[in-house]
């Protein structure tokens, strides 16, 4: 078994046995303690001072004790020791002690306490001698009656409570510590903590710490608020030596001979201290000795002092753990309000929860009351400059970066005569925040940190100086910095301050008089900035623009007006000026050219104004349905499609929307308008319903028509809801038989459906929804059935389901009420049709009506032949279509029925007849229904009819189409057929860029050489990239082909794509990429260079260096050509040139140790290390650049 450490709150017996005339007070104060935790009264413990005299056999007692781990319930006498007893004075002790021997007769125990440590035979042994002379008196021993304790048992006991452990009595280390459980019981340790990746990592580097040998002292340090304390507890919580820790909450606390007396005691101690700075830990972490048995982990906030202790930085925290961090504080804090604090806290817990709050107490708070001096000092712990520094301090805030090192550095000019301050005054002041740990460096930039530092900072800034702010600074400053000043003034929040500002500035004469909305650059970004700030001038601004622009005008800025659209949107959150946002959203909505749907970002912005549960706006249900009416209402035609669109965005099962209208910089918004209670939602969704009832019957058939789709839509989501339901069926009852019938069918519909998944709830109430409707007609029943999928029913049964409806009708009017829904060219025409061959199987007039109806749709034709091929008229097509019926039908129907019916001898014949008088296109698609039975020999014919007559994107289109349908899952190489299918191939050249499903055919015909005829295939696709129609590294998959190619043709192949690439083709330069110099061995590179020193640059052009090693084209290259600047630098621009995703200076860094790697081997030739020497200080120059601009802001 593992001796467990001696830890800061355990106690020795060895201190047991050395207590001497303080025994009985140690022993009695062990009493007291175990009494208090077990909740006894002062009267069932009695105590004395004396030991070693005679005393009644009793030194301390309990009456009518309840049991605890170490005081039997009961009575009990006690007796203490200070040293040893041999047995028989342990029954003489007894013998004499009458008090005691009055308490075990009465039922009681007795308990020996000896201050000496002793072997459990020993104590045995005394137990046993006690047992014996009881029972010599005449007492009935019971089991547990007596116990003899020595210092081991005293010292484990008293490790059970830290405050005697650590006392003075027991040269402990004193009060001045907590253990972990008490410290972890503290209120600000209680509540629930967020886990996030960033604080996991920091808590496996704490623990790796503990259990490490070496170092033996970590300092934890970060901003006040992050929650570095409860960092280091979580690290600590569960964890074997949690026993061990001694925690103190402040380095001034601390006594100076604490950390001796640990190590002079062995006691195995992680000492935590809080409020700890890096200078005072070091001062402390000089006491610890080599081998210490004493880890120190100390917290503090950063200084900028520089020690050599090991550290861990606990940096902000990740916003969904801030979020979830003020939603456990504050489970009242609304979602907009909690992203608000999210924002504001800027990752700091502390703050974070104080903001919380705050704004659950007053909803109605502004940011800049909310972010005040109080609030900033809990977690800087800095003091802000006063007088001039500090108005210096607050004009670096304006901005959320400005210009400090070289040319951004203008900034600080014109920011400083703004302010009426010299740059020597900003400089200075920069330097205090930096000292401070308040400013951060990004590249030539500077910005004040952390965020509600900036904010509180800026408010005061807009205060002292926002009349110079709007007379000085604005005018001499460019989009970047008018952009920077104001989503920093948005910030800030709702401020009179900055209000009148930027409506001074908007006013008729101001700078932004004439900002333009359309603008997506700067200006658009500013315009969203001031929407938070002064909306209603901004509002103005839009309404004005939008009426002096005619529609044909704003169509043409479909492309250009998001910044416009977002400003809008934030306006239409806001309840006082959502009737007049939505009016303009709604004026730019109505005039794209794709009205009903919402593949328009400005239709879908206005629409989801009206979503039920994530509505974009604060704006309450009802006034929201009162506006909707009124756009229903509306006389223009597009105002009524977007009403309808609006109204089934209300019944959309599943809402989903981008955070985006919500967040308005420090503006605290209102709530989202989402419905207070149910009884909310269901008079909102059920007046959506009322207002597509009533769409239903526009005169325009384009609205009617919609709002019937999105009722019938709605029947699915509202099934599982009885009211809505109900509500719902009441109004589709009502609808015109047109409506009706696509009610029906998506019924028929959702009944396929329910039975294939076994939904019975759903099926049950579907039922409950059709009763309510008015029972079809035969007729009718057919018109629904005609729209119907045959994959919505079981096999066979819309084709039962037709036939029925057709013989319910009276007998008269069976096949003209057919041939009636046929006109319209519905979903099952093929099942009508083989319903017609039911009826009348062999009708001239029938099939000549059929013949007129399949120039638009040869379907039903189809389905009536089929059906009498099907009943025993093998020949029904061959009639027809040799009969002179046909002569209605042109060439191409000719040949979509014919592939339909049996694949005969008579039928290929007609169909090779058909081929030659149609286009390749047309014969191509006329011919898709004979895909599965064509045979390899008809292929052939087809191919080398249709290649030679190409003349068309479209032929060659449709011919790559259908010919990669019918080789798919055939052999990869046929004789007859695939020399052709070369020749297709090949005449990409032609025809350029194909269709999407076009080029993957294309190049799965094109792969069917590469085994066969690699060069021939390499130099179709050479020749289709020189042509223009091809570009490998544009297209899926077409570089692995195009490399797959070149190596499949060997040398021969290689040499062929060099020579095309030396010889001046861009397009094959272009596609080639620093892939294609490895693409060869380094002899067939030789031999192809030939010491030419322009082959030698081109082969360099398409070379990658290597990857783990230099490869052997770029050592050739290097070592024959290295002194070229030209091939040089060919090789060193292919490392950079596929980036990838992700930083741009992590890549250049992973770069450096490549090729510095490459250097390493000493076999290298001089001209090849000098070329590294020189790539890598290249890249290194690269790398510095690169590194400033990524941590600049963007400007």
């Amino acid at each position: 078994m593992t001796e467990q450490p001696f830890g800061p709150f355990c106690v020795d017996p060895g201190q047991i046995s050395e207590l001497g005339v303080d025994f009985a007070d140690f022993v009695n104060e062990l009493l007291r303690i175990e009494a208090a935790a077990a909740g006894l009264d002062g009267g069932q413990l009695t105590t004395t001072r004396l030991v070693n005299v005679g005393d009644g056999g009793v030194d301390a007692g309990f009456h009518r004790s309840v049991a605890t781990t170490h005081i039997p319930k009961g009575d009990s006498a006690w007796q203490f020791k200070s040293g040893d007893l041999e047995p028989a004075k342990c029954r003489a002790e007894l013998r004499g002690g009458s008090e005691a021997l009055d308490v075990l007769r009465g039922g009681g125990s007795y308990r020996l306490v000896l201050g000496k440590d002793l072997t459990a035979a020993k104590v045995r042994r005394r137990r046993k001698a006690l047992e014996v002379e009881a029972e010599a008196l005449g007492i009935e021993v019971r089991t547990g009656m007596f116990e003899v304790l020595n210092a081991s048992d005293l010292a484990a006991w008293a490790g059970e409570h830290p405050a005697l452990a650590v006392s003075p009595l027991l040269r402990g280390i004193g009060n001045v510590a907590q253990p972990f459980w008490a410290w972890s019981a503290q209120y600000e340790a209680t509540g629930t903590w967020v886990d996030t990746l960033s604080r996991s990592a920091m808590i496996d580097e704490i623990r790796k710490f503990v259990v490490g040998s070496d170092p033996h002292d970590l300092h934890v340090h970060g901003v006040s608020g992050v929650g570095k304390t409860r960092t280091v507890l979580e690290a600590i919580r569960g964890q074997d030596f949690e026993s061990l820790v001694a925690y103190l909450y402040a380095a001034d606390v601390l006594p100076p001979t604490l950390i001796h007396h640990l190590q002079t005691q062995a006691r195995h101690t992680i000492l935590v201290v809080d409020e700890c700075d890096a200078k005072s830990h070091e001062i402390l972490a000089r006491q610890l000795r080599t081998a210490s048995a004493v880890k120190l982990i100390t917290i503090g906030e950063v200084t900028g002092y520089r020690g050599l202790a090991t550290t861990v930085t606990v940096g902000p925290l990740e916003e969904d753990a801030v979020r979830q961090a003020a939603h456990n504080s504050q489970p009242g804090l609304q979602p907009e309000h909690a992203r608000f604090v999210v924002d504001a806290s800027a990752g700091n817990m502390r703050l974070a929860q104080l903001l919380a709050q705050q704004i659950v107490q007053q909803p109605d708070i502004t940011v800049n009351k909310l972010i005040d001096r109080n609030i900033i000092s809990t977690y800087v712990s800095h003091a802000l400059p006063t007088g001039k520094d500090f108005l210096a301090c607050c004009a670096l805030a304006l901005l959320p970066s400005f210009g400090y090192d070289d040319e951004p550095s203008a900034e600080l000019t014109v920011l400083a005569d703004a302010v009426e301050l010299t740059t020597g005054d900003l400089r200075a002041a920069a330097r205090t925040l930096a000292d401070a740990g308040l400013l951060s460096q990004q590249g030539r930039y500077r910005s004040v940190a952390p965020h509600p530092l900036a904010i509180y900072l800026a408010t005061r800034a807009w205060e002292d100086f926002h009349g110079t702010i709007v007379t000085t600074l604005i005018p001499r400053v460019d989009e970047s910095v008018a952009e920077r000043l104001f989503r920093r003034a948005a910030d800030c929040g709702e401020h009179p301050v900055t209000k009148r500002a930027a409506e001074r500035l908007l006013a008729p004469g101001g700078p932004y008089e004439h900002i333009d909305v359309w603008n997506t650059g700067g200006e658009g970004t500013l315009l969203q900035h001031l929407a938070a700030l002064a909306p209603a001038a901004v509002l103005r601004r839009i309404e004005t623009a939008l009426a002096a622009m005619p529609d044909h005008d704003l169509r043409e800025r479909s492309r250009t007006r998001h910044s416009v659209r977002w400003a809008l949107e934030r306006l239409a959150w806001r309840t006082a000026t959502f009737h007049r946002a939505a009016d303009a959203l709604l004026c730019i909505a109505a005039v794209t050219p794709d009205l009903g749907s919402t593949r328009d970002a400005t239709a879908r912005s206005w629409t989801d104004l009206f979503g039920t549960m994530l509505p974009t706006t604060a704006t309450p249900p009802a006034e929201r349905m009162e506006y909707l009416r009124e756009v229903a209402a509306s006389t223009d035609r597009g105002h009524r499609l977007l009403a309808v669109t609006a109204a089934g965005q209300v019944l959309t099962p599943y809402e989903q929307t981008l955070v985006s209208a919500e967040v308005q910089g420090g503006v605290l918004v209102e709530h989202r308008g989402t419905p207070a209670t149910w009884e909310d939602v269901f008079t909102y969704r059920e007046a959506a319903i009322d207002l597509l009832g009533a769409l239903a019957r526009d005169t325009d058939p384009e609205v009617a028509g919609l709002a019937v789709a999105k009722l019938v839509g709605a029947i699915h989501p509202l099934l599982a809801e009885q009211r809505l339901r109900d509500h719902l069926a009441g109004v589709i009852e009502n609808l015109p038989e047109s409506g009706l019938s696509a009610a029906r069918t998506k019924i028929t519909h959702l009944t396929g459906l329910f039975e294939r998944v076994d939904d019975d709830t759903s099926a049950r109430a579907l039922e409950v929804f059709l009763a309510r409707l008015p029972t079809p007609t035969p007729a009718q029943t057919l018109e629904f059935l005609a729209d119907a999928q045959p994959w919505d029913l079981a096999d066979g049964e819309l084709q039962q389901r037709l036939s029925e409806a057709a013989e319910a009708l009276p007998v008269e009017e069976r096949v003209s009420q057919l041939l009636s829904v046929l006109e319209r060219r519905p979903v099952a025409a093929q099942e009508i049709g083989r319903t017609l061959a039911g009826l009348v199987p062999n009708d001239d007039g029938v099939q000549r009506r059929l013949v007129v109806l399949a120039v638009t749709n040869t379907a039903a034709l189809v389905g009536y032949l089929s059906a009498r091929v099907e009943d025993g008229s093998g020949d029904a097509f061959d009639q027809l279509l040799d009969s002179e019926m046909s002569g209605a039908l042109d060439d191409l129907d000719c040949l979509r029925v014919s592939v339909f019916g049996p694949k005969t001898d008579a039928v290929w014949a007609r169909v090779s007849a058909l081929i030659p008088r149609l286009s390749p296109a047309d014969g191509a698609r006329g011919m898709l229904g004979w895909l599965i039975d064509i045979d390899i020999h008809q292929l052939r014919d087809l191919l080398a009819g249709w290649v030679p007559r190409i003349q068309s994107h479209d032929d060659y289109n449709a011919v790559i189409e259908f010919v990669s349908l019918s080789v798919h899952g055939r052999p990869p190489w046929i004789d007859p057929v695939d020399p052709l299918i070369a020749d297709l191939v090949a005449l990409r050249s032609q025809f350029g860029q194909l269709a999407t499903m076009g080029e993957w055919e294309w190049r799965q015909l094109a792969r069917r050489q590469l085994a066969v005829r690699p060069v021939e295939l390499l130099v179709t696709f050479l020749d289709v990239t020189e042509a223009g129609g091809y570009n490998a590294f544009i297209e899926p998959e077409g570089p692995e082909l195009l490399k797959e190619a070149v190596t499949a043709a060997g040398p021969a192949g290689w040499q062929e794509m060099m020579t095309r690439v030396h010889t001046g083709s861009w397009q094959v330069r272009t596609v080639a990429g620093p892939w294609l110099g490895n693409a060869a061995d380094v002899n067939t590179v030789c031999d192809w260079v030939n010491g030419n020193i322009e082959r030698a640059r081109a082969v360099a052009a398409v070379t990658a260096p290597g990857g783990e090693q230099l490869h052997p084209v770029a050592r050739f290259l290097i070592t024959d050509f290295g002194a070229d600047e030209q091939v040089s630098r060919s090789l060193r621009n292919a490392l950079i040139s596929r980036w990838g995703w992700g930083s741009e200076a992590a890549r250049y860094t992973q770069l450096i140790r490549q090729v510095e790697a490459w250097g390493t081997t000493e076999s290298e030739p001089d001209m090849v290390k000098a070329w590294i020497r020189a790539t890598v200080e290249w890249l290194q120059t690269a790398h510095h650049a690169v590194l400033e601009h990524e941590v600049e802001p963007d400007q």
